[in-house]
């Protein structure tokens, strides 16, 4: 898995930060993040959609089932 990391001290947040005051503020709230990215994008479409249509303890569970259904997540797989 790939580890994307934001902090104040990269271009990219600086260049937020002088664009957009209200973002800056949110920024200093949230402080330095992380994100996990996965390999496989093929699963990682697939949970996203799942999650942007249910609560998280609903998507949680009903991709649990699907990965019992389906086994090894992936377009062969799932299409079998």
């Amino acid at each position: 898995m790939t580890t994307l990391r934001f902090d104040a001290d990269t271009d990219a947040i600086r260049h937020l930060r002088a664009a957009d005051p209200v973002l800056a503020r949110v920024l200093d709230a949230v402080g330095p993040y992380e994100i996990e990215l996965r390999d496989d994008r093929f699963t990682a479409l697939a949970r996203a959609i799942v999650g942007q249509q249910l609560s998280v303890s609903a998507a949680r569970t009903i991709w649990g089932r699907f990965e019992a259904l389906v086994g090894a997540i992936g377009p062969e797989s799932v299409l079998a």
